[in-house]
């Protein structure tokens, strides 16, 4: 296979809204860089260390068009986006790699002055009742007779029942992240790794 080739097949893993994610998140970051009278290509040319030092000012900076801050979410969006960005085109990861201490304490900075100023809550849906779920689940949309209701199901399963901190742990699943053990009566069940579970502690 081609270089290109290979790199088109890692791209068709990402879903549409993973990749809407990353194209939002480069368009920010190119502006923010045009601000400052550079380019994205000139970014991405940066040494680790010094990458680090700017994403630091961009975290800090970085406001929406009209001038106001972007929310928890929006901002958590944005470095996620570009987390993916680097990666593909750099191969580095500027949420993980240990030369990017510096940023990271200064994201969860801006995080804490979010909460502050009022924009660091998350908004929930209302949840959803007992009967709500009888209706999905007699469905035609949740049902195992066709592929498109079993998937379904198996999604909203998966979401229910397993992946109990929602979407944000659904982007890296893998099949190595389910286990299959057996209980005392010798019946077989699946549950997940404790990685996904809100005792975990986050690595901002």
């Amino acid at each position: 296979m081609t270089d290109e080739e290979l790199v088109q097949l890692k791209d068709n893993k990402l879903s549409s809204e993973t990749k809407s994610v990353i194209r939002n998140s480069v368009a920010v970051l190119s502006q923010y860089a045009a601000s400052q009278n550079s380019s994205l290509a000139e970014v991405q040319q940066l040494s680790p260390p010094v990458l680090d030092t700017y994403l630091s000012r961009f975290y800090a900076e970085v406001r929406k068009q009209n001038g106001s801050p972007y929310s928890r979410n929006g901002i958590m969006s944005i470095r996620y986006g570009l987390q993916k960005h680097f990666i593909k085109e750099i191969n580095v990861d500027i949420i993980k790699d240990e030369t990017f201490a510096s940023s990271r304490e200064m994201f969860a900075a801006v995080l804490v002055n979010l909460k502050r100023a009022g924009l660091g809550a998350v908004e929930h849906k209302q949840p959803l009742t007992t009967a709500d779920f009888e209706k999905l689940y007699v469905s035609e949309v949740l049902s195992v007779d066709n592929p498109k209701g079993l998937q379904n199901k198996v999604f909203v399963d998966v979401m229910v029942y397993l992946c109990n901190r929602g979407r944000e742990n659904l982007r890296d699943m893998m099949k190595t992240d389910f286990r299959i053990l057996t209980d005392s009566a010798g019946n077989r069940y699946v549950t997940m790794s404790d990685k996904l579970t809100k005792k975990t502690p986050r690595r901002w």
